[in-house]
């Protein structure tokens, strides 16, 4: 069972609970000791006191509320255990170089983690802060182990973004917001660094250089970073202590830790209120699985594509950041209808890379656009996957089943984008998110879909190379794990089917369920209907 699963169990009153209790102290336990013992600087009596308090406090709140935990249960145990704890002198010291010192920019840093989907905070932080392995995290999230690495890098991607939006909102000077692409750029481009109007920028703006410090770190050492910043100083010196505790088997290679008698499950009718009322999704689950929630076998899906078909870093270079594609939004069941974590572009625009922006973005293995073909109707009732766009194909309204396209095959800026029924390898029904978030035409990739500066204009193209200028963020899109097409200028829409006639263009509306907003692109080959 996933973490989520076992969260529901616990703040449902079935009598799996208990065992959901005892599977999530055997799977978080001894990391959350290793913490205390860390923060109270070895003092392992005190250590064990405030791991206990943490795990009975976490399961105390899951037990009083219906709402589902905002971050993953992991965080949550080592955040109470930080928020109690008086730190040792020894914890106090100097974090590892490239480490933000600064207490507002490690807000920052904190405030664009906590604002991107749970279960993207939770591949981020099982993944890239603590390093555990795919298979382990695997069980814990509901993804496929090889899809992993992926979801890491876009789920990077998409915390540098989070990271500096929070920056831009706080408006250091009015003129920051047109240098965002250029700092998220720097991150991780010493020739862009160089640039000087950027560079003029940065020395007069204090806040636009401790923001380019932020995006540098979070691409150089995002374990260390996010940890400090969302644990405190004791957060870096935790990471040398996890990797001395197997979490895969619940105990650990110390002594106090495999000393330490099993922590008592508290259940209902020992005093902690259930709520009454809803049952949240996969108690089903929980009450079918229950004899065997030891044995966890993570879920057979997640996004299609392992990371290395896709062209990705190997998970080796994840540290190093890169431009993925946000992190797809948590999803709780077997997928349909609410798709894998994230990241398939995902939250909002990626500054290094809106473009892999969740689960999804740019790959470096993108091929070339298909050759001019036949223009035969298709099949599309059945996509097999969310678009993601990560090579040049076709995007499929799932509530129409028509294609998106350029109206008239005209490409100049300003004209529309419309819906049209699919022709086999039309290079003009293909698209494909690169790097930088730009949603390009096969037909003609020096044109990209153009959010037009409002979400009340509807969609169109324009050139490519407006990107860079101050309009340039009209360009910028993310996909996310169900396949909604986002704009960075409006994160809370998504590109909308306007109707189900071909030729009507394609408008932003608010995201949410329809199926008007879903685009899915064919697994392979699509048969030819006629």
């Amino acid at each position: 069972m996933t973490d989520q699963q076992l969260c529901d169990t616990i703040r449902s009153s079935v009598p799996a609970a208990p065992s959901a209790e005892t599977e999530l102290r055997r799977r978080h336990g001894p990391r959350v000791s290793a913490f205390a013992r860390t923060a109270a600087g070895g003092d392992h009596l005190s250590a064990r006191r405030a791991a206990d308090r943490a795990i009975e406090q976490f399961l105390g709140m899951l037990a009083a509320t219906t709402d589902d935990p905002d971050r993953p249960p992991r965080l949550s145990l080592l955040t109470l255990v930080s928020a109690s704890a008086s730190p040792a002198p020894s914890v106090t010291s100097a974090p590892p170089a490239g480490v933000p010192l600064d207490p507002a920019l490690r807000s920052f840093v904190r405030k664009g983690f906590t604002a991107l989907p749970p279960r993207t905070q939770a591949v981020l932080w099982h993944s890239v802060v603590e390093r555990e392995p795919d298979d382990h995290v695997a069980t814990i999230t509901g993804d496929r182990p090889d899809s992993l690495p992926d979801l890491a890098h876009r789920g990077l991607a998409a915390c540098r973004d989070a990271f500096l939006r929070v920056h831009l909102e706080a408006r250091p000077s009015p003129h920051c917001p047109a240098y965002a692409r250029m700092l998220d750029a720097a991150a991780d481009r010493a020739d862009v660094r160089g640039n000087p109007d950027l560079t003029r920028h940065v020395d007069g703006c204090p806040g636009c250089a401790a923001a380019l410090r932020g995006l540098v770190a979070l691409c150089d050492t995002p374990g260390p970073s996010l940890a400090a910043s969302l644990l405190g100083p004791a957060g870096p010196l935790y990471l040398s202590a996890a990797t001395h505790t197997d979490t895969s088997t619940g105990t650990g290679t110390d002594t106090d830790a495999e000393d330490m008698p099993p922590l008592p499950v508290t259940t209902a009718a020992g005093g902690r209120p259930k709520p009454a009322g809803r049952v949240p999704l996969g108690v089903a689950a929980a009450l079918i699985t229950t004899t065997a929630l030891a044995a966890v076998v993570p879920a057979a899906w997640g996004p299609e594509p392992p990371a290395a078909a896709q062209g990705q870093p190997p998970r080796a270079h994840v540290e190093a950041g890169g431009a993925g594609s946000p992190a797809p939004s948590r999803s709780r069941a077997r997928p349909s209808a609410s798709a894998s974590a994230s990241p398939h572009r995902s939250p909002g625009a990626s500054p290094s890379a809106t473009g892999p922006s969740p689960s999804d973005g740019p790959t470096a293995g993108d091929g070339p656009a298909p050759g001019p073909t036949p223009t035969t109707e298709v099949a599309t009732a059945d996509p097999v996957r969310p678009f993601r766009a990560s090579a040049y194909g076709p995007a499929v309204n799932s509530a129409t089943g028509l294609c998106l396209d350029v109206r008239g095959g005209t490409f100049a800026n300003g004209v529309d984008v419309i819906t049209a029924r699919c022709r086999a390898g039309a290079p003009i029904q293909q698209w494909r998110l690169d790097d930088k978030g730009l949603l390009r035409n096969a037909a003609n990739p020096g044109y990209c879909m153009d959010a037009r500066g409002s979400a009340r204009d509807g969609v169109g193209i324009w050139s490519c190379s407006a990107f860079g200028r101050a309009e340039g963020n009209n360009l910028v899109f993310s996909t996310d794990a169900t396949g909604r097409i986002k704009p960075r200028i409006a994160p809370g829409h998504a590109v909308t089917s306007g109707s189900g006639e071909p030729g009507a263009p394609v408008v932003f509306g608010r995201t949410g369920p329809a199926a008007e907003q879903r685009w899915n692109e064919p697994g392979g080959p699509t048969p030819s209907s006629r």
